[in-house]
């Protein structure tokens, strides 16, 4: 997958992008750049391929938790767990959930 880039991506104009699309689909789905589709020479949207758009969203996701007293609040709380050695192991979990299981049977 292409690095992101913080260049201005390329354009098209809203009619060539209606008789190429699916051309800039597939070149979107592949990895190329974003594509701004502008009309009347004002910029309009974006195509960008769905793997871009998740990442796009996992950014932001991150973002929001580093601002997140909450989350901060708790990530920091699992590090001190951890540091302690107050963990469990994947075994541990396991034992939990046939529990929950056996409960709901």
């Amino acid at each position: 997958m292409p690095t992101p880039s913080l260049k201005l991506p390329r354009s098209v104009d809203a009619t060539t992008a209606k008789n190429n699309l699916g051309e800039l689909l597939d070149k979107a789905h592949f990895g190329e750049a974003p594509l701004l589709v502008t009309k009347r020479n004002d910029p309009w949207a974006v195509i960008l391929g769905i793997d871009a758009y998740e990442d796009l969203l996992d950014q932001l996701d991150t973002m929001a938790e580093q601002i997140d007293p909450d989350f901060q609040r708790s990530l920091q709380q699992s590090m001190e767990e951890d540091r302690r050695g107050d963990v469990g192991t994947m075994e541990d979990i396991r034992r939990i959930l046939r529990r929950k299981e056996k409960g709901r049977a």
